[in-house]
């Protein structure tokens, strides 16, 4: 699993998710799971309470 982010004086622009945890198959991972959930709320959280909407353009789900 690899996570990278870029940022600007600071300050967050965007983040990356990808790979595999390997805690477990593919479909069963727990790790890659919670992974996901927090990836996800922090891209929901983001709209709720920022009001901004992220450029989810690219956001792939697999």
């Amino acid at each position: 699993m690899e996570i990278t982010r870029s940022s600007t004086d600071g300050k967050i622009m965007s983040f990356q998710s990808e790979g595999h945890a390997y805690y477990d198959e593919p479909g069963k991972d727990i790790v890659c799971a919670g992974v996901s959930a927090v990836t996800f709320g922090t891209v929901n959280s983001i709209e709720a309470l920022l009001g901004i909407v992220p450029n989810t353009q690219y956001m792939k789900v697999f």
